[in-house]
């Protein structure tokens, strides 16, 4: 991600997680890798057994995610 002069969005200093789900058609764990990488503090986290509606599927894990 970029601004409009085309420089990472680097100014953003508070800390980004990022979860992407390997079922999830729509967000693949290459955008997550992406994305992350746009944030001085960004972090990804993949989980291999969930789709799209992660934060449902997986509610424990996600919730120990973002507790950190």
């Amino acid at each position: 991600m970029t601004n409009y002069k085309g420089q990472p969005l680097r100014v953003i200093m508070s800390f980004i997680l990022v979860i992407t789900a390997e079922k999830d058609p729509i967000l693949t764990a290459r955008m997550g890798n992406n994305l992350a990488r746009c944030f001085v503090n960004g972090t990804h986290l993949h989980f291999a057994n969930a789709g799209h509606l992660i934060m449902a599927e997986c509610a424990e894990l996600v919730n120990q995610a973002i507790a950190i």
